[in-house]
């Protein structure tokens, strides 16, 4: 049978399963392809991504959307930068997310900067659809302390024609400077800005120009002038790339229920007082996760949590990272087995549930060799012991794969690869690397991790040591994501 006589939905299918950039080409084999191509907008033209190097082209895509909503990435030379906005602009009506990206090879001068933060004064015309405005330009030409404002952007006050219902999340990666009004932006709750510098003043008209803010990530190098007044916005999660003192307090962290900074002085008195009075009695959750790099308390009781990054760059303030009040209140501790490896732990009162999180799948990924590398389950005899009376429930799991967050690297949670093991040695690892009151752990738990045994006694040493032994499929969440 001729490939022009499959039926229009199969064809409509191959299509969508080529890349973006491949779909233009079976449009122009034949009239047939052409019509199929065009018949089907919301399954081939409604996510699109442009390098915009030709003049026109992008009015040609969005015109084969054919009005159903666009996901739209846009990344224009800079000599193309006026006719892509004016073809962003010609199709608001029916765009539900709009990005535009110009880097270093898009701005040739340092002088051409000013006229890139111009590209938002173009979108006066309303976008019922919008939801989602990124607007990124990078600029590295300088690393000197900026004049205030001298390269923000704008955001006029009739931006959308003071339409977009929809609007609710805005990311900036550039210096912005917002107008006391803007119906456009009144609907807004998460803002994302990273930039060179910040003016105090936009920090403070925050308040008014985005009244119903809930998340705000702000990440600077420099922070011109001094916050007069603390904030009045009501946030649920605020996260601080760059530490400023001023700026925590300006925003009041101990009101806020979900916090990502650098670590500081006092951080987990804000934690205990965003809490509550009985905050520090109830912690029941505590991530260190990545190497060392990252650190997540949370709180079950109330449900609020404190991220903090660059863990490592820290280790010489560690009780400012950790101070004794975090270890005696913890009841609940997620852990890679390389954190393990390579510290050593206070003294855990009240610490009931451990899981430690196996992270390299090359050290025992093969059942044929099980002790063939120096994972934590394989060399305990040079660990500290961790110290935990109260323990009762040990889980042993893999980190799910589809959380992905930071800088992790894809091999360390690979589903294809085989993770195993041996009974011997974590019976081992339990007997000699955690300390604890009871003969026997309530619980021991394998989440996505088989176990292997080459004699009955290596299981009768691992049974021993629980009450109930459980293997299941599966992965452990991800307890270091900041999407809350």
């Amino acid at each position: 049978m001729s490939i022009a006589r499959l039926p229009a939905e199969l064809l409509a299918i191959i299509f969508a399963r080529l890349d973006y950039y491949d779909r233009i080409s079976p449009s122009h084999v034949c009239r047939i392809w052409r019509s199929i191509s065009l018949s089907f907008p919301s399954a081939l033209w409604s996510n699109i991504t442009s390098s915009c190097t030709v003049t026109g082209a992008l009015r040609e895509k969005l015109h084969r959307s054919q009005g159903v909503p666009v996901q739209l990435v846009v990344r224009p030379k800079f000599w193309l930068v006026e006719d892509t906005i004016w073809a962003v602009v010609e199709h608001l009506a029916h765009i539900e997310s709009l990005d535009i990206h110009l880097d270093d090879d898009s701005i040739p001068s340092e002088a051409d900067t000013a006229a890139a933060v111009s590209v938002v004064q173009a979108l006066r015309a309303p976008a019922p659809l919008l939801t989602t405005l990124r607007i990124n330009i990078d600029d590295n030409f300088s690393c000197e302390i900026p004049p205030p404002h001298s390269q923000s952007m704008y955001l006029p006050f009739d931006l959308f024609a003071g339409n977009a219902p929809r609007l609710r999340r805005l990311y900036i990666g550039v210096g912005f400077v917002v107008p006391s009004y803007c119906a456009a932006l009144r609907t807004l709750t998460h803002l994302d800005c990273t930039c060179k510098d910040v003016a105090s003043g936009v920090l403070e008209s925050l308040d008014q120009s985005f009244p119903n803010l809930q998340t705000l990530v702000l990440s600077y190098l420099y922070c011109h002038g001094v916050l007069l007044r603390p904030s009045r916005l009501q946030l649920e999660q605020f996260e601080l790339m760059t530490w400023d003192r001023l700026v925590v307090d300006h925003f009041g962290i101990p009101r806020i229920k979900h916090v990502g900074t650098f670590p500081y002085d006092g951080w987990f008195d804000d934690f205990s007082a965003a809490c509550g009075d009985d905050g520090p009695g109830q912690l029941t959750g505590c991530a260190l996760c990545f190497d060392h790099l990252h650190f997540k308390v949370w709180d079950d009781a109330t449900g609020n949590s404190f991220y903090l990054w660059h863990i490592g760059s820290f280790s010489f303030h560690r009780d400012v990272a950790y101070p004794p009040r975090l270890w005696d209140n913890l009841q609940s501790f997620v852990v890679n087995e390389t954190a393990i490896v390579k510290n050593e732990f206070p003294l855990l009162p009240q610490m009931q549930h451990l899981n430690v999180i196996v992270l390299d799948a090359l050290q025992y990924y093969d059942a044929r060799y099980p002790r063939s590398s120096t994972g934590v389950f394989v060399v305990t005899r040079d660990l500290d012991p961790i110290r935990c009376p109260a323990l009762r429930t040990l889980t042993i799991a893999r980190l799910d794969p589809g959380a992905r967050v930071g800088h992790e690297v894809d091999r360390l949670d690979d589903s294809r690869v085989y993770m195993a093991l041996a009974c011997e040695d974590v019976a081992n690892f339990i007997r000699t690397s955690l300390q604890f009151d009871t003969p026997r752990l309530q619980s021991l738990m394998f989440l996505g991790v088989d176990i292997i045994f080459d004699t009955e006694s290596c299981f009768v040493a691992l049974v021993e040591a629980a009450d109930v032994v459980q293997v299941r499929e599966g992965y452990y969440p991800n307890p270091i994501r900041t999407d809350v």
